[in-house]
């Protein structure tokens, strides 16, 4: 592969990050360039590029979700503080009357 192949194939990979290596050989044989899919592999090894398979995360479980609801509660309380300052203002207002 030529220097010029070779920074083209490095750029492929950016643009559908899902392509396989198979497919980058198949899209090069339609341009009229014959390469082995080792070769492509090698050449995309040497330019930075590996394949990496992204890890599952676990799903948020009914008591996971509950106790970070009561957790943004117990964070946020502003709804009762707001109550507390409304009945503070009333009382005083009524007994400065």
């Amino acid at each position: 592969v030529t220097e010029r192949g070779t920074r083209k194939l490095a750029q492929e990979p950016c643009k559908n990050p899902k392509q396989t290596a198979g497919d980058l050989t198949k899209s090069l044989e339609a341009t009229g360039i014959r390469v082995h899919i080792s070769t492509v592999k090698h050449t995309l090894h040497k330019s930075g590029l590996f394949g990496r398979k992204a890890s599952r995360k676990p799903l948020l479980t009914f008591r996971h979700k509950s106790a970070r609801l009561e957790y943004a509660k117990e964070l946020n309380p502003a709804r009762h503080r707001w109550k507390q300052l409304v009945w503070l203002l009333l009382v005083t207002l009524c007994n400065s009357l």
